[in-house]
């Protein structure tokens, strides 16, 4: 169970470039947003949800030639999400590189590809 919450490091976005051959070409955007996740514990008919601990969850959005695609942060396979700019990260077998964007940019980005 998670909960949405309101946290320093919520609502990022960050371009993703892939850089074949020497030549950058956007990818696509990479979201973020910080959920409060709780453990379930006790019988199922009756569940307590206990250690509130607050976790970034980041959904990639790839641009694709057969259709665009997403990827979240507990899909089986995702990579650890790295904070630096010009930071790198495999998505599906690519490479991407990580540029954060700020200002009316990022908020512009945020209405597109958010969550």
């Amino acid at each position: 169970m998670t909960e949405p919450v309101a946290r320093e490091g919520a609502g990022r976005v960050a371009r993703l470039w892939a850089d074949d051959e020497g030549t950058a070409r956007l990818a696509g955007h990479l979201v973020t947003r910080a959920c409060t996740h709780w453990d379930t514990v006790g019988p199922q008919t009756f569940p307590r949800h206990v250690n509130p601990e607050p976790r970034v969850q980041w959904r990639a959005h790839l641009d694709g030639a057969g259709g665009d695609e997403d990827l979240y942060s507990d899909d089986p396979g995702a990579p650890p999400l790295p904070r630096d700019d010009d930071a790198r990260v495999e998505v599906r077998g690519r490479r991407l590189r990580l540029e954060w964007l700020d200002g009316d940019e990022a908020a512009a980005a945020w209405e597109r590809y958010g969550w």
